[in-house]
């Protein structure tokens, strides 16, 4: 497989990888930062909140709708850790255009709403929709928290007990049990 690397501009490069056997394609947009204390939170929110909408699709109905037209494209925000840099960004998957029925080309429309949810959000007065912003801080908080208390969970079963919310739990069934009788 050839790799063919091009420099779009200072720090940005697209990366194109050919692999003729698969059925679907993968387009991703990635942007690495140094991590730092002041920037965590916000970046970690950040795709969450484009992903909301642009302004073409200002919502996400408009948007999956849209995608459903591309052949059920789909398009996913990534956020990892690598070294001390945080990648932030987004995936999108979809069929490639060789088994589109019609002959249709859906790697640009698919590109397309790619930058548009990175450079054309959907805004009101200039700033992102107070009720997206909200929602996806609310749902950042509950995955934290979710995560968090399994990790918690499976570190202190590990030493052959767990305390969830002031019960002693011995075996990894009454774990089970005890969580899904919440």
């Amino acid at each position: 497989m050839e790799v063919t690397r091009t420099k779009l501009a200072d720090g940005v490069y697209l990366t194109y990888l050919p692999a003729r056997k698969f059925k679907t394609s993968l387009l991703s947009a990635q942007f690495v930062t140094p991590i730092t204390k002041e920037t965590a939170a916000a970046y970690a929110l950040l795709p969450a909140v484009l992903r909301r909408g642009t302004v073409t699709y200002p919502d996400m109905g408009a948007m999956a709708t849209h995608l459903d037209q591309l052949y059920g494209a789909r398009i996913d925000y990534t956020i990892r850790k690598k070294g001390e840099n945080k990648c932030i960004g987004f995936v999108a998957s979809l069929i490639d255009d060789s088994y589109a029925l019609g002959g249709e080309k859906l790697l640009e429309p698919v590109a397309a709403l790619l930058g548009e949810l990175i450079c054309d959000p959907v805004t009101k007065h200039g700033r992102f929709v107070p009720a997206y912003f909200e929602s996806e801080k609310t749902n950042l908080i509950d995955a934290i928290r979710a995560e968090h208390k399994d990790l918690w969970m499976y570190r202190n079963f590990e030493n052959g007990f767990a305390i969830y919310d002031n019960h002693m739990i011995r075996r990894k069934a009454e774990i089970a049990a005890f969580v899904s009788a919440e």
